[in-house]
């Protein structure tokens, strides 16, 4: 998980460029494309949770499906950190993944920020967890 980590990193940048180079390829755009749909999902499903249970479940099978696509993620993220044309544009595309999730993750933690089970599962979210 620590590309995923990397690949947030990457994503903290503002000045990058919205188009898409000619290094980025489709393959990169598909990967960018999973990770963003993931966020967004979850952020969703976080915004609409009943109760820290049902958020626990959320943030459990958001992280399944990370794991299901580290490999992809992490040779993303060693693409983006090597390649400065294919990170800028990372830096631009990608920024939507933390937008997609802050703020319901934000609110949810702090309702739920007593619930064991909630802060393990937000634990082992890769954004959240240190870099190895």
């Amino acid at each position: 998980m620590r590309s995923l980590c990397l690949l947030l990193l990457v994503a903290c940048g503002k000045d990058a460029p919205t188009t898409r180079p000619a290094a980025v390829t489709d393959k990169q755009v598909a990967t960018a494309d999973r990770l963003l749909a993931i966020f967004v999902d979850l952020g969703a499903k976080l915004d609409h949770a009943t109760d820290c249970k049902e958020a626990t479940a959320s943030l459990v099978a958001a992280r399944v499906e990370f794991e299901k696509m580290a490999a992809d993620a992490g040779e993303l993220a060693d693409q983006a950190l090597a390649a400065p044309a294919i990170g800028a544009w990372m830096q631009s595309y990608t920024v939507k993944l933390a937008e997609a999730m802050k703020g319901p993750l934000q609110t949810r933690t702090i309702a739920c920020h007593e619930d064991e089970a909630y802060m393990d599962a937000v634990k082992h979210l890769p954004m959240v967890r240190k870099k190895s």
